[in-house]
């Protein structure tokens, strides 16, 4: 063996060296002469190499993932969990399946394209004003008129309390009349009628506010205007609280019932101390910009607020939508007319809803109910920082 290594001492095999060309024939390198050792000749070797070496890659390639799946462009979770934001029209016909009602589906007993808001005394706050005046603009320019109402009775009453607090409240009336709304007083429209009525509970509200017994008697009696200008006109009543959202403005509204009696109502709640109805509300208004929307939970809010406007036509009705001069508008002001005093529109609402047959009983009220949620009623800006005044 170390004959083939070139390291053999014993001369008789220095042909076996010579042979394998390891070492020079007249000298032979002891084993542990080190120094000796580092002069030899280099030993040939084979080696093998790749026709194209690569260099090893510093760090492991990474596996590859699976590709994904795509369903018309949009990724397979993504279209699982979502859908695209329905539109107003799809929101109707999605409620309709919810509550058991068609909602939107009539074109026939159609809605004025007016919208009518009502105060009297002092001031609008800032806030209102502001969303007053943009909501304005929003319904001039989609072809709908504005209407802001008041009371001369009850002014006059209230004008020794107001004080300059009246030519602040003038000068938002000219703000309003700038961006399109027509403002006017119950008393100088003779269409209304009704003066004697108007006279006698403007003054009983008046007095009681004048006398600082507080304000809502002049609630109850905007509650009696509305029955009173929606109907002559028609339209859409809604309170100075709410906004218009992203109603559908280019839409012509028409009643749900067959005979286009029953009003469309809406109001979800009276304010934001309703918890759960402002939960839903804020999340369906964080959707409003997004191109899909979260289906399950976006399905259960519409199903909850679709339900609690059903429940609330018994007893809300800061929203009501009518075309003019119909049977239960007319039933409702003179069950009102014949009170002594003011009263709340909420002991009317059978009377929106079932019309004569309230007299006698409230069978169908229910179906009633269903009859009264608005297509738009998701669109609404409901619940604002005024609704809690």
């Amino acid at each position: 063996m170390f004959c083939e290594q070139g390291l053999c001492i014993d001369l008789s095999h220095k042909s076996q060296g010579q042979f394998f060309g390891l070492l020079p024939s007249d000298k032979t390198v002891p084993i542990w002469d080190i120094k000796n050792s580092s002069r030899r000749e280099p030993v040939s070797s084979f080696s093998f190499e790749l026709a194209n070496p690569e260099p090893r890659p510093l760090f492991p390639p990474e596996v590859p993932s699976q590709p994904r799946i795509l369903i018309n462009g949009v990724d397979l979770e993504v279209a699982l969990t979502t859908r695209i934001h329905p539109s107003q029209a799809e929101e109707a016909k999605l409620m309709s399946g919810m509550i058991g009602c068609d909602i939107g589906k009539l074109k026939s007993h159609a809605i004025p394209k007016i919208i009518h808001r009502f105060w009297t005394g002092g001031p609008i706050r800032k806030a209102a004003l502001a969303g007053l005046i943009d909501d304005g603009v929003l319904a001039r320019k989609n072809g709908w008129k504005s209407y802001l109402w008041y009371s001369d009775t009850i002014e006059e009453i209230l004008a020794t309390k107001l004080g300059d607090y009246a030519s602040v409240r003038d000068s938002q009336r000219e703000a309003l009349r700038r961006v399109g709304y027509t403002v006017c007083s119950l008393e100088e429209v003779r269409a209304i009628g009704f003066r004697r009525e108007i006279n006698r509970f403007g003054t009983a509200s008046g007095k009681t506010a004048a006398i600082g017994a507080g304000w809502d008697d002049i609630k109850y009696f905007s509650d009696f205007a509305r029955l009173a200008y929606l109907f002559v006109f028609g339209g859409i009543h809604i309170d100075i609280d709410m906004r218009l959202g992203d109603i559908d403005l280019s839409t012509t509204y028409c009643h749900n019932d067959p005979n286009g009696q029953i009003p469309l109502l809406g109001t979800l709640a009276r304010d934001s101390r309703d918890v759960e109805v402002g939960k839903h509300i804020k999340f369906l208004k964080s959707l409003r910009d997004t191109l899909r929307v979260p289906w399950l939970e976006y399905e259960s809010s519409v199903r909850f607020l679709a339900q609690r406007a059903v429940l609330g036509a018994a007893m809300f009705n800061a929203l009501i939508a009518s075309r003019p001069g119909t049977t239960h508008l007319a039933l409702a002001l003179d069950e009102y007319c014949k009170q002594k005093d003011v009263i709340s529109g909420m002991a009317l609402q059978k009377f929106l809803l079932l019309g004569h047959t309230a007299k006698v009983s409230t069978q169908g009220f229910q179906k009633a109910a269903g009859f009264t949620v608005p297509p738009y009623l998701l669109r609404l800006d409901q619940l604002t920082e005024e609704s809690d005044l």
